[in-house]
């Protein structure tokens, strides 16, 4: 099982036991800062095509969410997929774009339960609120609850679920970055975010890019057992997330939480619960 307050990126690596080393999983070994290839130039700060909760995405898209999916298929010489450097360096671009403008940001990325599929991301940048109440929270929630955070960075609330319930994710530097209903014996509704973004506009392949910086994640179990330990299919999302741009933007301070939802409550459903992962960028 994982268990809650160590370092990552070795806790993802492995489903039981206690944190690994870097080098005991099968990430990239390369230094921080060092990439593969150029990296492509990057968008605007605007927002780019939204799509629905399939990850299809529109045609409307602009280019101020990282990365470029016109083209996945082909690599560099490394084995790292040719999207990876672009997205990367989009995605710094936004981050660095909107650091400037007084905003933090967060990437909130949806993953089947069973197979670790990814669905889609979202990226939420907001004015950070560090004096931001658990109250304020409460009152700007669908589901107010109890405060299952275990950092102080962030509020998760919980409402336990009789026939309905759910569970909210406010960030006092990113602002509210997940919320969605816990139902009896059917499925919940995903508040937010609203849309999510086609998974390839966040790179592929790009585990030989360059390792991320250590950074701390926190799991919140809302499907069975205890809380704080995810269950053990949350291992396959480790791979996922390796390859995309998403982990190789950390920067010190950054956090992760994991949460599995279960979306329906009764007799567990795997088919309809999923993963969500939350990077919080300082």
């Amino acid at each position: 099982m994982m268990r809650s307050h160590l370092r990552f990126p070795a806790l993802l690596c492995v489903a039981t036991g206690l944190a690994l080393t870097l080098a005991a999983c099968d990430g990239p070994d390369k230094q921080i800062g060092q990439l593969d290839g150029e990296s492509g130039e990057s968008g605007e700060s605007g927002e780019s095509g939204e799509s629905d909760e399939s990850g299809e995405s529109d045609e409307s898209g602009e280019s101020g969410e990282p990365g470029d999916s016109s083209d996945t298929s082909s690599t560099d010489e490394t084995g790292a997929d040719d999207s990876c450097a672009p997205a990367l360096a989009a995605l710094e671009q936004k981050l660095s774009d909107e650091q400037g403008n007084g905003n933090s940001c967060a990437l909130v990325l949806r993953y089947t339960y069973e197979t670790a599929e990814f669905i889609g991301w979202h990226i939420n940048c907001a004015p950070p609120t560090p004096d931001l109440s658990l109250e304020e929270a409460q009152m700007m929630s669908a589901w107010p609850g109890n405060d299952e955070s275990t950092t102080e960075d962030a509020y998760v609330l919980y409402t336990s679920p009789g026939d309905f319930g759910g569970v909210t994710y406010f960030s006092k530097r990113s602002g509210l970055l997940f919320e969605g209903s816990i139902v009896w014996a059917g499925m919940g509704d995903i508040l937010h975010p609203e849309h999510v973004e086609d998974p390839l506009m966040l790179g592929t392949g790009c585990a030989d890019t360059q390792p991320p910086q250590a950074v701390e994640l926190w799991p919140y179990n809302f499907v069975v057992g205890d809380l704080h330990v995810l269950p053990e299919e949350a291992s396959a999302v480790a791979g996922a997330l390796w390859d995309t741009a998403a982990l190789y933007a950390v920067t010190p301070g950054t956090t992760i939480a994991v949460i599995a939802y279960p979306r329906t409550v009764g007799a567990f459903a795997p088919d309809v619960a999923e993963f969500v992962v939350v990077i919080d960028y300082p």
